[in-house]
Protein backbone atom coordinates (compact mmCIF):
# COMPACT_ATOMS: atom_id res chain seq x y z
CA UNK A 1 0.00 0.00 0.00
CA UNK A 2 1.09 3.46 -1.02
CA UNK A 3 0.77 6.32 1.20
CA UNK A 4 -0.21 9.61 0.33
CA UNK A 5 3.12 10.91 1.30
CA UNK A 6 5.15 8.19 -0.29
CA UNK A 7 2.61 8.66 -3.64
CA UNK A 8 3.42 12.83 -3.29
CA UNK A 9 7.12 11.67 -3.48
CA UNK A 10 6.15 9.69 -6.32
CA UNK A 11 4.82 12.74 -8.30
CA UNK A 12 7.81 14.77 -7.33
CA UNK A 13 10.14 12.69 -8.85
CA UNK A 14 8.38 12.03 -12.13
CA UNK A 15 8.53 15.99 -12.12
CA UNK A 16 11.84 16.57 -11.86
CA UNK A 17 12.54 13.73 -14.50
CA UNK A 18 10.57 15.33 -16.87
CA UNK A 19 11.51 19.05 -16.46
CA UNK A 20 14.81 17.87 -16.80
CA UNK A 21 13.42 16.02 -20.12
CA UNK A 22 14.99 13.00 -19.45
CA UNK A 23 13.81 9.48 -20.81
CA UNK A 24 13.03 6.71 -18.52
CA UNK A 25 10.91 3.98 -17.04
CA UNK A 26 8.93 3.33 -14.04
CA UNK A 27 11.55 0.95 -13.12
CA UNK A 28 14.25 4.42 -13.38
CA UNK A 29 12.01 6.21 -11.33
CA UNK A 30 11.37 3.22 -8.87
CA UNK A 31 15.14 3.16 -8.03
CA UNK A 32 15.73 6.55 -7.86
CA UNK A 33 13.06 6.60 -5.27
CA UNK A 34 14.63 3.49 -3.31
CA UNK A 35 18.12 5.76 -3.36
CA UNK A 36 16.08 8.53 -1.58
CA UNK A 37 14.70 6.05 1.32
CA UNK A 38 10.80 4.99 0.26
CA UNK A 39 10.42 1.69 1.26
CA UNK A 40 8.40 0.23 -1.71
CA UNK A 41 9.47 -2.58 -4.17
CA UNK A 42 9.00 -1.33 -7.61
CA UNK A 43 5.80 -3.25 -7.90
CA UNK A 44 4.51 -1.51 -5.01
CA UNK A 45 5.36 1.93 -7.19
CA UNK A 46 4.85 1.30 -10.31
CA UNK A 47 0.97 1.96 -11.42
CA UNK A 48 1.62 5.19 -9.44
CA UNK A 49 4.62 6.36 -11.63
CA UNK A 50 2.18 5.62 -14.44
CA UNK A 51 -0.50 7.79 -13.03
CA UNK A 52 1.88 10.19 -11.97
CA UNK A 53 3.25 11.02 -16.01
CA UNK A 54 -0.78 10.36 -17.00
CA UNK A 55 -1.60 13.14 -14.67
CA UNK A 56 1.30 15.91 -15.92
CA UNK A 57 -0.59 15.95 -19.11
CA UNK A 58 2.63 17.25 -20.47
CA UNK A 59 2.39 17.52 -24.64
CA UNK A 60 6.28 17.11 -24.62
CA UNK A 61 6.21 13.67 -23.38
CA UNK A 62 5.15 10.26 -24.93
CA UNK A 63 5.96 6.68 -24.59
CA UNK A 64 7.14 3.68 -26.12
CA UNK A 65 6.94 0.17 -25.49
CA UNK A 66 10.30 -1.28 -25.71
CA UNK A 67 12.39 -4.23 -24.60
CA UNK A 68 14.35 -2.71 -22.09
CA UNK A 69 16.16 -5.91 -20.61
CA UNK A 70 13.36 -6.87 -18.20
CA UNK A 71 11.21 -10.31 -18.48
CA UNK A 72 8.46 -7.73 -20.08
CA UNK A 73 8.55 -5.05 -22.06
CA UNK A 74 8.30 -1.56 -20.61
CA UNK A 75 7.36 2.22 -21.49
CA UNK A 76 9.78 4.25 -22.35
CA UNK A 77 8.51 7.58 -21.07
CA UNK A 78 10.74 10.36 -23.19
CA UNK A 79 10.76 14.10 -24.71
CA UNK A 80 8.71 13.84 -28.16
CA UNK A 81 11.90 15.28 -29.51
CA UNK A 82 13.97 12.54 -28.40
CA UNK A 83 14.35 9.10 -30.35
CA UNK A 84 13.75 6.31 -27.77
CA UNK A 85 15.95 3.67 -29.59
CA UNK A 86 18.71 6.14 -27.70
CA UNK A 87 17.22 5.35 -24.31
CA UNK A 88 20.16 2.89 -21.73
CA UNK A 89 18.03 1.62 -19.33
CA UNK A 90 19.77 0.94 -16.14
CA UNK A 91 20.98 -2.49 -15.21
CA UNK A 92 18.94 -4.97 -13.54
CA UNK A 93 19.60 -7.22 -10.76
CA UNK A 94 16.80 -9.71 -11.31
CA UNK A 95 18.89 -11.92 -13.85
CA UNK A 96 17.22 -10.86 -16.40
CA UNK A 97 19.36 -11.41 -20.09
Amino acid sequence: MVTAQQNAAIIDEVKVWMDEERMFTAYEISRALKAKGIGLRHGEMKSYIHAAVSASRSRRYTRTLMDVGAPVQAWVYHPMTKNPYNFKPLHRNDNSP
